[in-house]
């Protein structure tokens, strides 16, 4: 019965720090005006590996400098890049970009209306925990455990009636 307890002490601690941490890192760059975004390829590996997210602060074109590195849209908002500026046209607003792993820039290029900023800092692998295939595992996994937690905390009870009901309270009829 001990070990029991202990168990669900355990699996109620592990959801409450699993549900802390997903709010701390979702809420508190909100706070702070960052947006958060996924690394999904290895352009930028030297930098920020495959799967690291990245907090992203919003910056006016005017003071992003050739060296530096911006985050923007591609694909009409369907995706998001991170990349360092090898060429900027700071009369029309456009940044022109490469991977550091790359060995040419990048076709096209970032116009203002596509720049979400550049990354003020980043959380290596975590981004891998954005995925959706992650969310769909994790969710399946959160609600098993809070459904195990649920059946032990309804059969805990039960029992626990079922005991009080059969112990003597001393108040019974006693014949003399």
């Amino acid at each position: 019965m001990k070990q029991l307890t202990r168990i669900n002490a355990l699996g109620s601690l592990v959801l409450v720090v699993m549900m802390a941490l997903a709010i701390i890192i979702t809420l508190l760059p909100h706070l702070l005006g960052l947006t958060i975004a996924v690394i999904r390829d290895d352009a930028m590996q030297s930098t920020y590996p495959n799967g690291s997210l990245v907090f992203v602060r919003q910056q006016a074109v005017k003071e992003i400098n050739v060296g530096e590195i911006i985050t923007y849209y591609v694909d009409q908002g369907e995706e998001v890049m991170t990349r360092r500026v090898v060429a900027k046209d700071a009369d029309a607003e456009v940044f022109y970009t490469k991977g550091d792993r790359l060995a040419q820039s990048e076709e096209g290029k970032v116009t203002k209306r596509n720049l979400l900023g550049q990354p003020v800092f980043h959380l290596p692998y975590l981004g891998f925990l954005a995925t959706a295939d992650f969310v769909h595992y994790a969710q399946m996994i959160f609600w098993l455990i809070a459904g195990g937690l649920t059946l032990y905390s309804g059969w805990t009870l039960t029992r626990t009636v079922r005991l009080q009901k059969k112990a003597p309270t001393g108040w019974e009829e006693r014949e003399f």
